[in-house]
């Protein structure tokens, strides 16, 4: 059984991160207070607990945004769904991190170093700029993000784990603004000092919440923690601050979107057939944009490439103030190995090439090759933009049929075709179709005897007999 190590992804720019990104130093304020700013804004000398009045003094073209905190709960729900595909135990640590249980799955992963790979290098692709820590208890995994302190785990021994907590600052344990003040007029500043002091004596002027709290980080007692649900159906909406017009920004809000739905995917073993993209205008009814995929996807850089081409190709009638997707068929993978297990998919695979081009020249122009539930051969292939999956028959049947069946000749009661037939698999009785008995162009009632049978050219034949005699009705590749 796998040793309990335990990943924090700490999003302290999280309150900033839910804008679009802004080429100018930019600030979160909030009841006139800074508190989050990008790193242009960081080096005109603004932090957080700044008023707002002297961050427009230390950088004139400062853009303000006001905290939406219900954006916030959004994004942080999406990254969580988007964990998913690193593991399912996933757990929310409001406000602004996530803490992931990746003992289990470091295997999958070929090793520590590649899952954080993973999740440093996707969360950053989606805008985000995650603190990370590692430990063997989800408490002192936290307190380890917060500070900053990112080293590889080792060796998850309780010696090894008060350790590591040492070189915490109180300040990363967020303590209530009394307790902070008392421990700071202490001289204290490091968790090893806290730690070094009589549990009792920390009880009775901290209360007896935070000595259980140290606890729980070092092991010693037990952390239970509410795993976050993933929901049973996905629809995600982002609201902007204001309407845009360019697909920039569309495409922007779109992968993060996206990243959530794939996880949500890869938690559900399932893949996409079908989504919408629903545009929100401010003065005209939603555009709808739907995608349809040629086989399950759960691949993020494959649904953006497919949105991407589409939104590309749209011409936007009014500008967008949100967005929602919606995924409105999923089908379980059958027999595929998920991104989880560190596969990449195949490049350019014929259902990939299938999708874009419906994208490029339409739904209907874009024909598949399909079966449907008739015993019937000659109605039981059709084409449509898209497949139809029927169970698959008993018998082998060819793709080519030929376009009415053609009389053979018999001699010495065998059938010839260039020589005698070798009947190599048969008899497959097929006698239906009364329910069309009459109608015009319908094929009607049949009843027939198919067999595979062997030409003396080497060709592989698919003939039937009736009362008429015997019939050839397709070839084999």
């Amino acid at each position: 059984m796998a040793s309990p190590l335990w990943l924090a992804l700490h999003f302290p720019r999280l309150p900033l991160e839910v804008f679009p990104p802004c080429e100018r130093p930019t600030v979160v304020v909030w009841a006139d207070r800074v508190v989050a700013c990008n790193a242009l804004a960081d080096a005109a000398g603004i932090h957080a607990g700044m008023k707002t009045g002297s961050a427009w003094a230390l950088a004139p073209t400062l853009h303000v945004y006001t905290r939406t905190i219900p954006a916030e709960v959004q994004a942080l729900q999406n990254l969580a769904c988007w964990a998913g595909r690193l593991t399912p135990h996933v757990y929310m640590e409001a406000p602004n991190a996530l803490l992931l249980e990746i003992g289990g799955c470091l295997r999958l992963f070929e090793g520590l170093d590649r899952l954080l790979d993973i999740a440093c290098s996707e969360s950053a692709g989606l805008g985000f700029s995650p603190k990370i820590g590692l430990a063997p208890t989800p408490r002192a995994a936290l307190w380890r993000a917060r500070a900053g302190l990112h080293e590889a785990w080792q060796d998850a021994t309780a010696t090894d784990l008060f350790g590591a907590l040492a070189e915490v600052p109180v300040a990363a344990l967020a303590l209530e603004a009394n307790s902070l003040a008392a421990v700071q007029a202490w001289g204290i500043s490091r968790l090893g000092e806290l730690l070094s002091l009589p549990r009792e004596g920390l009880a009775a002027r901290l209360g007896t919440g935070f000595v259980l709290q140290l606890a729980q980080a070092l092991g010693e007692l037990s952390d239970p923690r509410e795993s976050f649900i993933f929901p049973e159906r996905f629809s995600q909406r982002i609201e902007w601050p204001a309407p845009v017009e360019h697909t920039t920004a569309i495409l922007f809000s779109s992968r993060r979107i996206i990243a959530a739905l794939s996880g949500w995917l890869s938690r559900r073993a399932s893949g996409l057939r079908e989504c919408v993209l629903i545009l929100e205008h401010p003065h005209q009814d939603p555009t709808q944009l739907r995608l349809r995929f040629a086989e399950p996807v759960y691949q993020a850089s494959r649904i953006e490439r497919l949105l991407r081409e589409r939104l590309e190709r749209h011409r936007l009638k009014d500008a967008v103030e949100a967005l929602r997707l919606e995924a409105t068929r999923i089908e379980p993978l059958q027999g595929e190995a998920l991104a989880l297990f560190g596969q990449a998919p195949p490049k350019n695979s014929v259902a990939e090439v299938l999708d874009r081009l419906r994208v490029r020249v339409g739904e209907e122009a874009v024909q598949i090759l399909g079966a449907r539930a008739d015993h019937r051969p000659e109605n039981a292939h059709l084409l449509a933009s898209t497949p139809h999956v029927t169970a698959s028959p008993a018998f082998p049947r060819p793709v080519w049929l030929t376009p009415k069946p053609r009389r053979l000749r018999e001699r010495q009661g065998r059938p010839d075709h260039g020589g005698p037939l070798v009947l190599i698999s048969g008899p497959e009785r097929i006698e239906s179709g009364w329910w069309d008995e009459g109608e015009a162009g319908a094929t009607g009632d049949l009843r027939r005897d198919y067999f595979v049978a062997f030409a003396p050219n080497g060709q592989w034949l698919w003939i039937y007999r009736d009362q008429e005699g015997w019939w050839l009705h397709g070839l084999f590749a």
